[in-house]
């Protein structure tokens, strides 16, 4: 079952977690460095140029979904499917994804960007 969003610029739907792993989820380890270390390159919907990106309370929850953790200490989600309409902050929060991933993350790991429509689809590899 899945919780619905609230507003248009956040997801309509999300996959429910126990709460025990969101409390171990390493989604504020991820939220953290993007908001310590990650600056806005261009003005956007998420601020002014040399801005600090600060992330959106939907951004926020969805990280902590993402990064939760089971008992066993593995993720709970090994693949995880995001769609969101254009100009929603999706570009600056996937880059911080990756951007920690490489810092921090497991070896292995990848992030694919694809588009509904067109062959505009981009691979993030992580080491």
């Amino acid at each position: 079952m899945a919780t619905q969003g609230k507003s248009k610029s956040e997801p309509k739907w999300l996959t429910k977690v126990p709460p025990a792993d969101l409390k171990r989820s390493r989604g504020h380890h991820v939220i953290d460095f993007a908001e310590a270390l990650c600056k806005i390159t261009k003005d956007s919907v998420a601020g002014n140029s040399g801005e600090s990106l600060v992330f959106r309370d939907w951004q926020k929850d969805l990280t902590q979904r993402l990064f939760a953790v089971k008992s066993d200490k593995s993720l709970r989600h090994r693949t995880a499917l995001i769609g969101l309409p254009r100009k929603n902050g999706k570009s600056a929060w996937l880059a911080t994804l990756v951007l920690e991933h490489l810092v921090f993350g497991p070896s292995g790991g990848e992030i694919i960007l694809a588009p509904l429509t067109g062959s505009r689809r981009k691979s993030f590899s992580i080491l």
